[in-house]
């Protein structure tokens, strides 16, 4: 598995799922049950890989600014649905925070995304059916963000398009 792979994974779960996040999950998680195991732990490895990279104060304050506030727990969810959202979502993110407002508006909701965090590892144990804590035993959690504050002048102004977009 490379990075390559991986994002076509994203996108061609994000494809037959029409965008839908709960419905990405459910179809990642079946092309991902068609891999060998090696592939399927080396896909949440490049997960986890892109998930600490998404660990900025720039991609916080943007999901604090769309989710109208973030706790570290939301944020870990919203570089969650970022990956999720395909390779020049978040590339483009990581670049800069404010490409975010071409691609949600406030009708989305606070861009946040739980379960895909968990689709390779439900999709091992299916296809091993092996136990859920071998998967694990060897893959450290994912870190969790420290809290960060702003005040919402802070974040108008550093984040202004993306301000505008969602509190203008």
């Amino acid at each position: 598995m490379d990075n390559c792979s991986f994002w076509k994974l994203i996108s061609d779960s994000n494809a037959a799922a029409e965008a839908v996040p709960g419905k990405q999950v459910k179809h990642l998680t079946r092309l991902l049950k068609a891999l060998p195991g090696t592939e399927i732990m080396a896909f949440d490895r490049i997960f986890r890989r892109f998930h600490s990279r998404a660990d900025t104060w720039e991609l916080w304050a943007a999901a604090c600014i769309i989710g109208n506030g973030c706790t570290p727990a939301e944020f870990t969810e919203f570089r969650n649905w970022l990956i999720a959202r395909g390779q020049s979502v978040y590339e483009n993110a990581i670049v800069d925070a404010q490409s975010l407002a071409e691609v949600i508006t406030p009708q989305h909701g606070p861009a946040r995304l739980e379960e895909i965090a968990y689709a390779a590892e439900n999709a091992w144990v299916d296809q091993t059916g092996r136990a859920f804590e071998e998967f694990t035993a060897d893959i450290p959690p994912l870190p969790a963000s420290e809290a960060r504050t702003a005040e919402e002048a802070e974040l108008a102004h550093r984040l202004p398009r993306l301000w505008a977009r969602f509190h203008g």
